[in-house]
């Protein structure tokens, strides 16, 4: 069917849950590891029930689903909704999340929230500047450069070869930071000697070095929040893109011509994590699909041809937005997220 339609088109759109339609009591999880989390957070935005609770987490579905606490509790909601029990669950919060630290380790676990996204979100935007680089451990094939909060004035360009190159831009904390949210990549891009790109994405946390830090799940290295985007397909959906939440039209393919530089921007999946003063907060840019030691390998018939280049400073201002959460309390040194 993806070959007889290519396009999105009434066979794809009859696929989509009609979500106003969801009024009935809402459970709804979601892992910050998983390909399903962009489906779980967006199926519980957009039902329309004035009952419904969000728990995320960085585990998959399943060792989540079996923990036996998480059983009694997804029991003591059946029991409220589907047998009439008044055992108190509306007490539960509308929002719980894990706020991931670095490997097994979580800096916060079911931190209770209001809303989704957290209301108290502050959006910041990281400008990419492809004419500074930083110096950082594993640097064969790769490009480091540098982001910062500040808009760049000087024009500058980041090449790589798809195939087996990337690129790397990188901000250095200059205290902890909680990112939890949604983030948008906004590119200015160029493929020198081919009409299309790939674009696949990764957010990770690298410490003061520049060496990785992944999260952990099932005892994986996880490589990171995601974003992907063909660049042909970069025309944005008006009616179902929201502020700060991007989504692709894919009703038909706009290819590149020689020299041309067009603004694209690519969603990042959702996601918790804090970053201490001194780590790096990294966005990792490739032609193909990067998932070095992860066990759940993913294939796609991938443009990976020509050179991509990357624009950054002056009239391309690349950039992307991070969703920062400030503490809830600060006194002095004292510190409560």
């Amino acid at each position: 069917m993806a070959k007889m339609y290519p396009d999105m088109n009434p066979y794809w759109a009859d696929k989509r849950p009609d979500f106003k339609k969801v009024k009935l009591p809402v459970y709804q999880t979601a892992g910050w590891s998983h390909f399903h989390l962009p489906g779980s957070i967006n199926a519980y935005n957009r039902c329309r029930s004035h009952f419904k609770w969000l728990r995320a987490h960085r585990d998959f579905e399943w060792p989540d689903t079996y923990n036996p606490y998480n059983l009694d509790e997804l029991r003591k909601f059946y029991d409220r909704y589907l047998k009439g029990i008044h055992n108190g669950w509306e007490m539960m919060p509308k929002v719980r999340i894990d706020v991931m630290d670095a490997y097994d380790v979580d800096y916060q676990e079911q931190r209770a929230e209001t809303a989704w996204p957290i209301k108290r979100t502050e959006y910041k935007k990281l400008y990419l500047d492809a004419s500074t680089t930083l110096e950082s451990v594993e640097t064969d094939h790769v490009q480091t450069f540098v982001a910062g909060t500040e808009p760049v004035e000087a024009e500058a360009v980041a090449k790589y070869n798809p195939v087996d190159e990337e690129v790397r831009f990188e901000w250095v904390c200059p205290e902890d930071v909680e990112i939890t949210g949604h983030m948008t990549l906004h590119l200015w891009l160029e493929c020198e000697g081919w009409d299309d790109m790939d674009l696949f994405i990764n957010i990770q946390k690298a410490t003061a070095d520049g060496e990785w830090v992944p999260w952990l799940t099932l005892d994986e290295p996880h490589p990171g929040a995601w974003g992907k985007c063909r660049v042909s397909r970069r025309e944005l959906d008006t009616k179902l893109s929201r502020a700060h939440r991007p989504v692709l039209k894919n009703t038909s393919s706009q290819k590149l011509s020689a020299g041309e530089v067009v603004p694209v921007d690519i969603a990042i999946v959702p996601t918790s994590r804090v970053y201490h003063k001194g780590e790096r907060f990294r966005i990792q840019i490739a032609g193909r699909y990067i998932r070095e030691g992860w066990f759940e390998p993913l294939a796609w018939d991938e443009e990976a041809k020509g050179t991509h280049v990357i624009h950054t400073g002056g009239q391309y201002d690349s950039w992307i937005e991070i969703p920062v959460i400030p503490p809830r309390y600060q006194a002095g040194e004292y510190v409560r997220r």
